[in-house]
C-alpha cells in the first residue's frame, strides 16, 4: 500500500509543482492553460496574492515527490519532516509581494 501512496504522491505532486512553475515563470500561458485567472480579470490585490503563493509553491513543492520516493523506501524522512515548514513561510512571501505590489 504504501508503494500506491508514494507513486501517487509522485505524480500529483509533479502535476502540481509543474502548474506553479508555469504560472511563476509563464503566467500568460498558464492563463490561456486555465491554471491561473487572467491578470485582467483579477483584482490586483488577489492577483500579487496569486503570484506569491506560485512563486512559494514552485520553490517548494518539488518536496512532494520526494516525499513519494521516501514513502516507497520506507525512509524515517517521509512526509510529515517534510512538510512541516512549508505553510508558515508560504504566507509570509505572500503578504511581502500583495505589499510591494501596492508600493
Amino acid at each position: 500500500m504504501d508503494i500506491l501512496w508514494g507513486i501517487l504522491l509522485i505524480v500529483f505532486g509533479l502535476i502540481a509543482w509543474g502548474g506553479q512553475v508555469l504560472s511563476t515563470l509563464t503566467p500568460k500561458f498558464a492563463a490561456k492553460l486555465g491554471l491561473i485567472e487572467p491578470e485582467a480579470d483579477t483584482d490586483p490585490a488577489f492577483y500579487a496574492d496569486a503570484r506569491g503563493e506560485a512563486k512559494w509553491d514552485s520553490i517548494t513543492l518539488w518536496t512532494l515527490p520526494l516525499a513519494g520516493i521516501f514513502i516507497i523506501l520506507n525512509s524515517p524522512l517521509g512526509v510529515n519532516r517534510i512538510g512541516y515548514g512549508y505553510k508558515g513561510s508560504k504566507g509570509i512571501i505572500s503578504i511581502i509581494l500583495v505589499k510591494s505590489s501596492y508600493i
